[in-house]
């Protein structure tokens, strides 16, 4: 085979579109060029007469010798590289398409659809498959970017006709900066519907008032889910983000307020999925049904890992006002706090978590306060472990609690047919209730732990594995949620009463020694003063500083004036110490920004600080 003469494949050969209809494939115009038609096909036809070139060149007879050989490979590899590029375009809606789903259809892998500010409801797509014929908005294709102008600026308005976004099977597509709101249908009607492996991004979206759901992953799909706000949302289980059957989504700095279902207002997670959830608020949602569980989390049969996050001020009518763990579920825990859940039933148990039949839990570093039982037959305040499988709690502090269930039972943490470990721990100032109540032959091993102050007693049930003691742990501020440590605590690492070495010298409890004005919202690894740009102003690149007193999760963002993310530059568990990161002026996409006033935000245990920086170009 001949190569194409270099002529020919430099100039396009344009038709008119009746011309272009009646070409064959792989016909030629004069010259040997291939025939091109106009407008909307120019980007694909491009890519094919430059892969067309590419192989012809690759197919050359090894008689050209070496050199040759290497220089029509080294030519070829840049015009599939350059095919590549030729098909990354931006699709406008409206004025280049009426709806978001036109432009999405029309779309090729890499480009991108730009939503303009407005409101859009187009919920007339059946999916049309034998056992889904909902209608939707956007049924999305793989390797296609949906961008609004900002949340609250572009709206999906679904008008509870069907599904806000269908994603089936999709990759490498992304679903950013709008809201979307009222989608319902019997059938996953949620606002975005992840099934069948589906694995996009979800960034900087608000998703509010949908009423089957805000985010549902199902059957082995695994977005990641960032920067998104939740609220409002209802559902059959999970109000603001559901993850049912082998799904692992990846949820980061997200923000989950309002949302209700009859199990797991905020989140539900069940049938082996195990997705992470990091630097997230989780506070507010409630259950619905009368008795039904898990008002902030459910998990059910599935492994879900949280780091960094708060679970507040969440609603059950039956067990688990913070979080209900159930059937061999597996829930791990980071540096959370867990505070002001509380349960409403006569016999609701576990006003902050709640463990029943084979349940697996690990908390590390972790803080359950004010948290409460209201029913007369309610037990753990605190805590309630029934018929748990394991159960690890390490260096966590257990404050404040109360059940007002009968006389005996605990205010910080009861166990009924199960031993978890304790150890590094603090138990105190429960009320009503015990600290610890251990029931039917419940054994908790429990060592390096002070158990203090609780009203209803400060016995340690169970086995006595050493070090345990019952001394005020010096709060620096109770009343004010300030479970820090004065430095003369005997929790302060060497202060043991049984002396320097008990306990590896260690800190006991979840916070860190020393006081300061925060409160438990304000408490984190993060020396906070320590934010810093420099250069700035700065043109083209700055060094952005912190540093973090221990190891912990933190993020670094930047948005502009109006509050809108533009960049994400960390997230996720960082080593103690000096931190630096460097910026270029650039948002998500790579593109420079215009220059003006940004604000960097970082956030670490729940605790935030901004500093302005200035790009001058």
């Amino acid at each position: 085979m001949q190569p194409l003469p270099m002529k020919a494949i430099s100039s396009l050969s344009i038709r008119p579109y009746g011309a272009w209809r009646k070409i064959k494939v792989g016909s030629r115009l004069e010259g040997g060029a291939p025939a091109c038609p106009p407008s909307r096909y120019l980007r694909r036809c491009a890519r094919i007469r430059l892969l067309a070139m590419a192989l012809t060149n690759l197919q050359q007879p090894a008689a050209l010798g070496d050199t040759t050989m290497k220089r029509q490979i080294g030519l070829a590899l840049i015009l599939i590289a350059l095919a590549s590029a030729a098909t990354a375009a931006t699709l406008n809606v409206p004025s280049q398409y009426p709806t978001i789903h036109a432009a999405v259809q029309a779309a090729q892998t890499g480009d991108i659809v730009q939503v303009a500010p407005g409101i859009y409801s187009d919920v007339t797509h059946p999916v049309m498959t034998p056992t889904d014929t909902t209608y939707c908005a956007v049924i999305m294709r793989s390797g296609v970017t949906v961008r609004g102008s900002g949340t609250g600026v572009t709206t999906l308005f679904a008008d509870s006709l069907g599904r806000g976004f269908h994603c089936e099977g999709v990759t490498n597509s992304t679903i950013r900066d709008m809201t979307i709101r009222k989608a319902f249908a019997e059938v996953y009607g949620a606002a975005i519907f992840c099934t069948e492996g589906t694995s996009i991004t979800i960034f900087n979206c608000e998703i509010t008032n949908n009423h089957d759901g805000g985010i549902i992953c199902l059957n082995g799909s695994s977005p990641t889910i960032q920067s998104c706000t939740f609220t409002n949302n209802g559902s059959k289980g999970g109000g603001a983000i559901a993850a049912e059957v082998d799904c692992s989504p990846v949820i980061t700095g997200c923000v989950m307020t309002g949302n209700y279902a009859p199990t797991g207002g905020g989140i539900f997670v069940r049938r082996n999925s195990a997705p992470t959830i990091t630097n997230c608020v989780i506070s507010g949602n409630y259950v619905s049904a009368a008795n039904g569980g898990g008002g902030g989390v459910t998990i059910l049969n599935a492994r879900p890992t949280f780091t960094n996050c708060q679970i507040t001020n969440n609603t059950a009518d039956g067990f688990g006002g913070g979080i209900a763990v159930l059937d061999s579920g597996v829930l791990t825990m980071n540096s959370c706090l867990i505070q002001g859940n509380r349960t409403l039933a006569a016999n609701a148990p576990g006003g902050g978590i709640y463990v029943d039949f084979g349940g697996n839990i690990l908390l590390d570093d972790c803080t359950i306060t004010r948290n409460r039982t209201s029913g007369a037959n309610s037990d753990g305040g605190g805590v309630s472990l029934s018929f748990a499988n394991e159960a690890t709690f390490m260096q966590c502090t257990i404050a404040a609690n109360s059940s007002n269930g009968q006389a005996g039972m605990a205010g910080g943490m009861s166990c009924l047919f199960s031993s978890p470990v304790i150890t590094k721990s603090i138990i105190a100032f429960n009320s009503p209730g015990k600290g610890l109540s251990c029931l039917d032959e419940s054994i908790p091993v429990v060592s390096c732990t002070d158990i203090y102050g609780n009203e209803g007693g400060d016995a340690l049930c169970g086995q006595n594995a050493g070090n345990n003691f019952s001394l005020d742990p010096l709060f620096c501020n109770l009343a004010s949620d300030n479970y820090r440590l004065q430095m003369t605590s005997p929790c302060f690492p060497g202060l043991h009463p049984n002396g320097p070495r008990a306990c590896d010298n260690v800190r006991i409890g979840a916070q860190d020694p020393g006081c300061n004005p925060a409160a438990v919202d304000d408490l984190g690894p993060a020396d906070l003063s320590s934010l810093s740009g420099n250069p700035n102003p700065f043109a083209e690149k700055t060094t952005i500083r912190f540093e973090l007193a221990r190891a912990g999760a933190a993020s670094l963002s930047i948005f502009d004036v109006s509050g809108r993310l533009v960049r994400s530059l960390a997230a996720g568990r960082n080593a103690a110490g000096p931190h630096a990161i460097d910026w270029d002026g650039a948002d998500e996409e790579g593109r420079l920004l215009p220059a003006g006033v940004y604000f960097c935000r970082l956030m670490a245990d729940g605790s935030s600080t901004a500093r302005p920086l200035v790009i001058s170009r």
